[in-house]
């Protein structure tokens, strides 16, 4: 059987670099001083569907390249974090799950976060990341937590001590 090239161009599948390297390290490790990582990947969940744990092959296979990725990833933060706090990496992390009260600013002589962890943030951590539609409400809520963990971040982390919190962009 030969290969019908013209078929085999004949479409395209495109996906985001996240499959290879979720957080975006390999282009940029040892390159720069500062590593700012930004983690919007889905957390790793157990779902019975509407089948229960009756399992097709599909499914399957699924479940098993799920499992892979997840632990690629987790791999590559814990390297992460374990270089940023040995001091090797300089910069920080914030993911979907991140709960910004454990960057500790007030116990490190910081001004408080702009945000604090509540049930509206904690339920931004199960929203989909599949590449679809947002409302404008989920888009200011997702805007706002990033920049408010970006800035703990940054101040705990990476900026000189007493530089001041910043603004949500979407303050209602």
């Amino acid at each position: 059987m030969t290969l019908d090239k013209r078929k085999l161009k004949s479409a395209l599948y495109l996906t985001d670099g996240g499959v290879y390297d979720n957080l975006g390290l390999e282009r940029i490790w040892n390159r720069y001083v500062t590593v700012l990582v930004s983690d919007a990947g889905a957390p790793f969940r157990m779902t019975t569907g509407t089948l229960g744990f009756r399992f097709n092959q599909i499914t399957r296979a699924m479940r098993a390249v799920s499992i892979v990725t997840e632990q690629t990833r987790a791999l590559r933060k814990r390297w992460l974090i374990k270089e940023m706090e040995s001091g090797q990496v300089r910069g920080t992390y914030w993911g979907i799950k991140t709960h910004i009260r454990d960057y500790e600013l007030e116990k490190h002589g910081l001004e408080p976060p702009i945000l604090d962890d509540n049930p509206l943030t904690r339920s931004l951590s199960l929203i989909r990341t599949r590449l679809n539609h947002f409302t404008d409400e989920e888009q200011e809520r997702l805007i706002n937590w990033g920049y408010a963990l970006t800035d703990a971040g940054m101040r705990r982390h990476v900026v000189e001590k007493g530089i001041k919190p910043g603004k949500l962009p979407y303050p209602d």
